[in-house]
């Protein structure tokens, strides 16, 4: 996993992130998703291991744009179609004071 995009006064902006894996021989990158613009915040992975048991890791990643917004996000495999490395299957958003 990596991210690309730039910092400007702790806003970070274009961020993207993307997964690196190898399918059917073939190593590939694949966007996991983006924001425009990051508030002070990094993307952070929560969580990593096979939830719904097809031998390919899924993901619990932050995927809130804003310091004082907790949005955790559920990415599985085996959801995910045939044209799709993962899909986003829940969020929870939590605000700070």
């Amino acid at each position: 996993m990596y991210a690309t995009g730039k910092e400007v006064n702790f806003v970070y902006e274009d961020h993207h992130l993307f997964i690196k894996f190898t399918k059917n021989g073939k190593a590939a990158d694949r966007e996991l998703f983006s924001f425009s613009e990051l508030s002070d915040k990094h993307f952070e992975v929560i969580f990593c291991g096979d939830i719904d048991g097809d031998t390919v890791p899924d993901f619990i990643l932050e995927t809130g744009w804003h310091y004082n917004l907790r949005e955790p996000a559920l990415f599985l495999s085996g959801a995910a179609g045939e044209d799709r490395l993962y899909k986003i299957v829940a969020t929870h958003k939590s605000y700070g004071c």
